[in-house]
């Protein structure tokens, strides 16, 4: 028998007003890009920013924390118990996987650093240059992977006992194992290449006209995006195989 799997979305951030219509919401976002990836997902969803958080840690086998617009060192309420949460997910070693802002709450509240980077803005499309011989690397990626990015703050400071297997050139620590059982990822694999592009556009005022063009040229790339969700499906489940 075929056992169900129960993930937590734990969500920091919704979807514009101004992408409404075009685009859906991000709980749905989720679900379609990780749905195929098991036999059966059962999610739960929780509203971070409106003070929604698992009061029974282990009502899910595994939880993602997404992305946000906001930016971790602002310290709202809503993130500092967001942290809290975070420490008790480490202290019951849950399986968790972050995504960009997901990514560096998870690095803050373990101990690290994150800042708004000095380079600017990383948008559109980088290469993770992954350590695959690291023993340390429990998602499996191998080689150069591939995946959309929206981001202006990064990890620059380590928490202790945490290891970088993945770096891009905008973003040394790009792919981050903080414990064996918690993962964090700067990219978006969970937005396909068209929301991509539209956050680029939107943010292209905020861009130089260099990195406008940068991250013109970066839409050339593809991203592995079903390599990489099958591996965070995988490492959530603990399952030996995901299709």
């Amino acid at each position: 028998m075929v056992k169900d799997y129960t993930l937590g979305l734990i969500l920091c951030d919704h979807l514009r007003d101004e992408f409404k219509g075009d685009f859906p919401e991000y709980e749905v976002m989720f679900k379609s890009a990780f749905e195929s990836h098991t036999p059966k997902l059962i999610w739960k969803i929780f509203d971070a920013i409106n003070g929604e958080l698992p009061e029974n840690i282990d009502s899910c086998d595994g939880y993602l924390i997404s992305g946000s617009g906001s930016s971790v060192y602002e310290q709202k309420k809503w993130m500092l118990s967001l942290e809290d949460f975070i420490n008790e997910l480490d202290f019951k070693n849950k399986p968790t996987v972050g995504l960009c802002f997901g990514h560096q709450i998870m690095a803050k509240a373990l101990g690290g650093e994150v800042i708004c980077a000095p380079a600017g803005w990383g948008i559109g499309f980088a290469k993770c240059l992954i350590d695959s011989d690291n023993p340390k690397n429990e998602l499996g990626l191998e080689g150069v992977i591939a995946v959309g990015i929206c981001h202006q703050d990064q990890v620059v400071k380590l928490p202790s006992n945490a290891t970088s297997v993945g770096s891009a050139p905008h973003c040394k620590n790009f792919l981050i194992q903080f414990t064996r059982k918690m993962v964090g990822l700067q990219g978006h694999p969970e937005f396909e290449p068209g929301y991509i592009s539209a956050l680029l556009e939107k943010t292209k005022t905020q861009l130089t006209p260099l990195g406008y063009s940068v991250a013109l040229e970066s839409k050339a790339i593809i991203p592995d995006n079903q390599i990489i969700r099958k591996a965070i499906t995988k490492f959530l489940t603990g399952q030996k195989e995901c299709n």
